[in-house]
């Protein structure tokens, strides 16, 4: 089995992380600017409590490497080049294409019905690339003036471009640690390992 963040030979069977992967994460945990939670909850219940508990706020999402990438340079930074692989969306992306964060808005996606029917349709905390563990890293409120919502795709669309409507906003630029309110660490209990 291979390491899920470095994909170093992991002989550690218990573990998806080998030691020296499971060791940097748990010290960029600790040596957040920010406060810091694990919530682990089962695949059932993870949109609801997650909706629940970010509700009216932006935030980025991120995998286990996209992690490890963000705390070494302390920043978040827009992935139109691809170099942080393309875990959440495809080439086409709306945001990505003009320099970007892609994140999910809670707070500006304000029709009721349609934000919940997006939130069912994309699987926002736990896509299958990220086995299980996921990083939502939220934004403090003063950078949710910068923000570019879902609806400007409407009025510049292109050919063939992307974005979930009524969920996805962009954020123009890097985004410092230092720029976050808080980081929610989320395990999906149920979702297994078996095909590694």
């Amino acid at each position: 089995m291979n390491c899920l963040s470095c994909n170093n030979a992991n002989n550690n069977k218990g573990m998806p992380f080998c030691p020296e992967c499971t060791k940097t994460l748990a010290k960029g945990e600790e040596d957040l600017p920010c406060p810091f939670e694990a919530l682990t909850c089962r695949h059932a219940k993870a949109r609801k409590v997650l909706i629940h508990r970010l509700a009216g706020k932006i935030f980025h999402i991120t995998d286990t490497k996209g992690f490890l990438g963000i705390i070494a340079t302390g920043k978040i930074e827009p992935n139109n080049s691809g170099k942080f692989g393309n875990n959440w969306g495809n080439k086409k992306s709306y945001f990505r294409n003009r320099g970007c964060i892609s994140v999910c808005d809670f707070y500006n996606n304000r029709r009721p019905r349609k934000f919940y029917d997006a939130t069912c349709k994309y699987s926002f905390y736990d896509l299958s690339c990220n086995k299980g563990f996921s990083y939502f890293m939220v934004l403090q409120a003063g950078l949710f003036a910068d923000i570019i919502t879902w609806d400007r795709w409407k009025q510049d669309r292109e050919e063939g471009e992307d974005v979930v409507p009524y969920l996805e906003s962009g954020y123009p630029g890097e985004i410092p640690l230092s720029n976050l309110e808080s980081v929610i660490k989320v395990h999906i209990e149920d979702h297994y390992y078996g095909d590694f």
